[in-house]
């Protein structure tokens, strides 16, 4: 009786899933895998529209999900002294630019080394349909400046990830591919997982619903050019609970938030964000995005995991993944304050919903906010927002100051929660985030 009631609730709950994939599938998101795994066993797996597969062992790019695998083996080699986090790399690899040669290690895999992120050129446009070889992608950028002194700032940084990746086939002596299959994969179970070269992947849509850029996948490299199934992404969940790969304290090392990234207020492990919820870590998390695919794996510090794999450039990817880690685990909501501030209230939600109507009063912002987000970088960002729904709440979770104030507020969209985040000086907006 006892396991005919949990089958009953497990069927529930993946017909739950369903539900909600379907609402993006009307939305017009293309196609899209998703698993879900609680307390290391999968409850659901399936993929859905375009690019679906009867046996749903079809292969996505995994995109900047790659990270966490390559901050993985570099962990293992740390493990068997071939290295240490704080080695910099005039150390490690002498043939890098002079001006890099401080970075350290921990600053590669923690976003904060300075060193120009390649994806970020205004040159990186005319190459990326053209092969690269792994140490050609830091070459690529290696006569621009820093971006900041190392450790002082943190900025996403993807050519920190090649350099891992060319790090790990010096050490290993082996491609990038077969070291990833010696340490992680192979142990994981993980049989279809590797280089696009080796697994051909589904069908796939740019933002537009047209067929998806093609791009070189030799410059994602390490940071983002692994392809693997929603099957293979269970077994990475469910080897990441016991210690067949990393040891307890090796996890926790790549989940927790790095002390350097935490005083920068970014806070971020080795490939993996941590997400908050009224101050306590409640999950850990990584995104990806590349033509064609948009990803996203969250695990929550109650077991319960939700990865999803859209073969389309979509704003589902967030909102779905929420919709379902919501359901099987829902969170418990952020107290809401006492409103001191009820006309700074009234401007905040009017600048919102003008945003998501396409309207923007340039009055509301600062002009040093304004030459960092133009107007129509706030409209094209909103007008995916506004797909979520209408706006339904739009409450204090958080205030502080009163010239120079920051602000967090509850936002409902449709069915969908998130926390924008609001900073003003002089009665003017100077920064703005939602999640």
């Amino acid at each position: 009786m006892l396991t005919s009631v949990v089958l009953s609730l497990a069927l529930f709950q993946s017909n739950a899933v369903d539900v909600i994939v379907q609402k993006h599938l009307e939305k017009g998101l293309l196609g899209v895998g998703v698993a879900v795994v609680k307390d290391g066993k999968v409850v659901h797996l399936k993929t859905y529209g375009k690019g679906a597969t009867p046996n749903n062992d079809g292969h996505y790019r995994l995109a900047s999900i790659t990270k966490q695998f390559t901050a993985g083996v570099i962990v293992r080699l740390v493990r068997e002294k071939k290295f240490a986090y704080e080695d910099t790399l005039g150390k490690l690899m002498p043939d890098t630019p002079v001006a890099w040669h401080s970075v350290t290690l921990r600053q590669l895999l923690t976003h904060t080394s300075g060193i120009p992120s390649y994806t970020d050129s205004k040159k990186f446009a005319f190459v990326m349909q053209k092969p690269v070889s792994p140490d050609g992608i830091w070459q690529f950028v290696k006569d621009d400046k820093m971006d900041f002194a190392p450790g002082s700032t943190y900025n996403y940084n993807n050519t920190a990830y090649a350099l891992l990746g060319c790090l790990i086939e010096r050490t290993t002596k082996k491609g990038y591919y077969d070291a990833l299959d010696s340490y992680l994969l192979r142990p994981a179970g993980m049989k279809s997982t590797g280089s696009e070269k080796r697994f051909k992947v589904v069908e796939s849509f740019g933002e537009n619903g047209m067929p998806s850029f093609q791009m070189n996948m030799d410059w994602p490299y390490s940071a983002g050019a692994l392809v693997t199934t929603l099957g293979d992404m269970t077994r990475w969940d469910i080897a990441l609970r016991g210690n067949k790969l990393f040891t307890e304290a090796e996890k926790q090392l790549m989940f927790n938030p790095d002390p350097t990234t935490v005083k920068l207020k970014e806070p971020y492990g080795f490939g993996w964000h941590p997400n908050y919820e009224n101050g306590m870590i409640f999950s850990y998390a990584h995104t990806g995005g590349i033509p064609g695919f948009s990803t996203v794996i969250e695990r929550a510090v109650n077991g319960t995991t939700v990865i999803v794999l859209a073969n389309h450039e979509h704003e589902a990817r967030g909102p779905l993944s929420n919709a379902i880690m919501e359901h099987y685990n829902p969170k418990p909501p952020a107290p809401v304050v006492e409103d001191t501030m009820p006309d700074l209230t009234a401007k905040h939600r009017e600048m919102f919903s003008n945003l998501l109507k396409g309207k923007v009063n340039e009055a509301d912002f600062s002009p040093e906010f304004l030459k960092q987000v133009p107007s129509t970088m706030l409209i094209s960002t909103s007008k995916k927002f506004a797909e979520m729904g209408e706006l339904k709440e739009f409450v204090v979770l958080k205030s502080e100051g009163t010239t120079d104030v920051r602000r967090a507020y509850r936002v409902s969209l449709g069915d969908t929660k998130m926390t924008l985040s609001i900073a003003v000086q002089n009665g003017l907006i100077v920064g703005m985030f939602i999640r």
